[in-house]
């Protein structure tokens, strides 16, 4: 048996884009590297029966929700009487009613020295242990995170870190690494670089690049957000933290990603 790969995931990561081939069972793909399960997923199925409660169950349950919030919402009304909007009573007295804050939760790769923050409703996805690098680009991912909801986009909005290993003799300065990210971009002839030239940034201490790009990757036209940085550890790698979206759902999450962006620290 042999499936197929033309070198995109199965949550629609443009991984490193080819011409459709197939793959002989439990074998990696030749060209970019990728293995069945990252191109078709995991075949996961329930019971039918497992997946409903009864009619009658469900609709008490509702019942209960729905005349809880009622009577809470109309407690809190009552508390708050004569407290301008966006205050509540606390001991007599009418204070600032503060908004909940969001949930975040951390994740670090001590293998690479990277930490960084993010919203815990947003999956995070772990490369497998045995992950190889790409066998074009030498590049290996590390993690992903995939932004909630995303069954409702054509394409799934993502972040993906990554890095790529040189040999430690003849190793390029950060900017030159950068040109050569570049050249690599005008090469495939179907993304357009919009920072032009590239944005100098900060993680933490330590200096990055930033580099935006938007095109065609044969099935969607994308928008990307790319952080380069050099890892200030014991590896030969850059570190590439990407965040990709359809043109026209890429503003959505933007300020998200910006915050994540800015938590990210480098460590030995």
């Amino acid at each position: 048996m042999t499936w197929k790969c033309r070198g995109v995931k199965v949550d629609g990561t443009d991984f490193d884009p080819h011409e459709e081939i197939a793959v002989d069972d439990d074998s990696y793909c030749p060209m970019c590297g990728l293995s069945q399960e990252d191109v078709e997923g995991k075949s996961d199925s329930l019971d039918s029966s497992d997946k409903s409660l009864p009619l009658l169950l469900l609709g008490a349950i509702l019942a209960i929700v729905v005349a809880g919030g009622t009577s809470f919402w109309a407690f809190r009304s009552l508390l708050n009487a004569g407290c301008p909007a966006g205050q509540s009573q606390i001991e007599g007295e009418c204070v600032p009613t503060e908004p909940p804050s969001a949930e975040v939760a951390s994740h670090t790769n001590n293998s690479y020295g990277i930490s960084l923050e993010y919203p815990d409703t947003w999956e995070l996805r772990q490369a497998k242990a045995d992950n190889r690098p790409n066998a074009l680009s030498g590049a290996k991912d590390l993690f992903q995170f995939v932004i909630p909801d995303s069954e409702a986009y054509n394409y799934k909005p993502n972040i993906l870190v990554k890095v790529e290993e040189v040999p430690s003799q003849g190793r390029p300065y950060l900017d030159d690494y950068v040109n050569q990210q570049v050249a690599r971009i005008i090469q495939l002839g179907t993304f357009n670089i919009i920072t032009e030239p590239v944005n100098n940034i900060q993680l933490g201490e330590e200096p990055a690049r930033e580099l935006i790009y938007e095109g065609n990757n044969g099935e969607f036209y994308l928008k990307r957000k790319r952080i380069i940085a050099q890892p200030i550890n014991r590896n030969d790698s850059f570190l590439l933290i990407t965040y990709t979206a359809d043109v026209n759902d890429y503003e959505n999450h933007l300020s998200k990603v910006e915050k994540i962006f800015e938590s990210i620290r480098l460590k030995p």
